[in-house]
């Protein structure tokens, strides 16, 4: 009987502490059509390149979970996005069709709609900063044509990077009482940013590099 009762109490504290880490737990999903933006440019090889990536679809996946409630209406989170883009390079020689992979983590302050289960605010607001893995293009054996060396022959490159990251959200109440926030996200790797030099990952010899993005997005919770 004591076995049991120990059993019993061991239980409820386990299903009330996921109980209340679940309330915490928020989830999103969306993405955006033609509002994805990123310029890089640098060396490659000893030949300068620019070149810009426009995804005409990314889809994201969102999960944040607060680790402060500093009130019913206002919250400190931990929030990764996971973005996949598909879209087209354009640069000097033409570019091509690539995918692209993205993971921002972010630090945020999240005030007003969905800040907390507990809040009765229609509208909210969010602003996170922090740190985002690019991999572009997304698959290993893949490159990007950016430019031609002083021989004419084509220079491509595939890289992979970390870079400060930084975004901004508007939430509201949409039809059928779903809460969707717009988002957008900005980010700059500065010249003397890390690249990812390992040549079991990247094809080609980077010199030199800088990127910069801006993506405008639409998100949907899923579980508030």
């Amino acid at each position: 009987m004591k076995r049991l009762a120990t059993l019993l109490l061991f239980v409820g504290i386990f299903f009330q502490g996921f109980s209340q880490l679940d309330e915490r737990v928020f989830g999103q999903i969306g993405g955006t059509v033609g509002f994805d933006f990123t310029h890089s440019s640098g060396t490659v090889l000893g030949t300068e390149y620019s070149n810009n990536q426009i995804n005409y679809a990314s889809v994201i996946f969102a999960g944040r979970m607060n680790f402060l409630e500093l009130s019913n209406n206002s919250s400190m989170s931990l929030a990764v996005h996971p973005t996949f883009g598909i879209g087209r390079a354009y640069n000097e020689i033409g570019g091509g069709s690539t995918f692209s992979l993205r993971v921002p983590l972010f630090i945020e302050l999240n005030i007003g709609a969905a800040s907390t289960v507990s809040t009765r605010k229609n509208e909210g607001f969010a602003i996170g900063i922090g740190a985002q893995y690019v991999r572009y293009p997304m698959f290993g054996n893949g490159t990007v044509p950016v430019a031609k060396d002083k021989n004419n022959k084509v220079v491509a490159m595939s890289a992979i990077w970390t870079e400060p990251v930084l975004h901004m959200g508007y939430k509201f109440f949409g039809k059928n009482y779903y809460c969707r926030e717009i988002n957008l996200r900005a980010s700059y790797a500065m010249p003397f940013g890390t690249v990812n030099n390992d040549t079991k990952l990247i094809k080609s010899n980077i010199d030199s590099f800088n990127s910069m993005g801006v993506m405008l997005s639409f998100l949907q919770y899923i579980n508030y």
